[in-house]
């Protein structure tokens, strides 16, 4: 998921478990990357999700 917009503005740990909890999603967690410019990914699940075909 893009973290950073256009005009550079970043989004909040908050913000994102905020918007997942409200589409339903759970054991939402930070996962931290050992790699150059990266920070973290967000981990989620939902129950009942989209299967890949």
């Amino acid at each position: 998921m893009l973290v950073e917009t256009r005009s550079g503005h970043n989004y909040t740990y908050g913000e994102y478990r905020r918007w997942l909890t409200e589409a339903g999603f759970t054991d939402i967690s930070v996962a931290p990357l050992d790699a150059a410019g990266a920070n973290a990914a967000l981990i989620a699940g939902k129950i009942g999700g989209h299967r890949p075909l």
